[in-house]
């Protein structure tokens, strides 16, 4: 059985004001339209601009090149389908039947997109 959504949302110690952005950030395409591919595109890049500020504060000396490839290692897949199995989020995310059959809820890519959307829809309710 799929978790709803306000169930995360008190997990994770969250009130968002638009419940709807959790909702759709936690429907993967598979599951049909308003699903959470628009909120993965800004989450992902918002990951991406959280991190490289870190570096870029917390590595003074480094060059840029080093930051690059080392953002690039923190912001991969891997990474971010670990913290969304941390936090159990394939157990909230909504998905067609084919895709839940074939173990979608536990795919790496499909946990990563879902934490990016996530991370979109807190940026979209809460901002930075």
């Amino acid at each position: 059985m799929i978790k709803s959504a306000a169930e995360l949302e008190q997990a994770l110690g969250l009130d968002f004001v638009d419940k709807q952005l959790l909702v759709r950030a936690l429907r993967h395409r598979s599951a049909g339209r308003h699903n959470n591919e628009r909120l993965e595109f800004l989450g992902d890049s918002i990951v991406n601009a959280v991190v490289a500020d870190f570096l870029y504060r917390n590595k003074p000396k480094a060059p840029e090149g080093a930051l690059s490839r080392l953002r690039a290692s923190v912001v991969r897949e891997e990474g971010l389908s670990k913290i969304a199995r941390r936090i159990n989020l394939g157990d909230y995310i909504e998905m067609g039947a084919g895709e839940l059959k074939s173990g979608g809820h536990r795919r790496a890519s499909i946990l990563a997109d879902a934490l990016e959307a996530v991370i979109g829809a807190l940026y979209l309710d809460q901002g930075f």
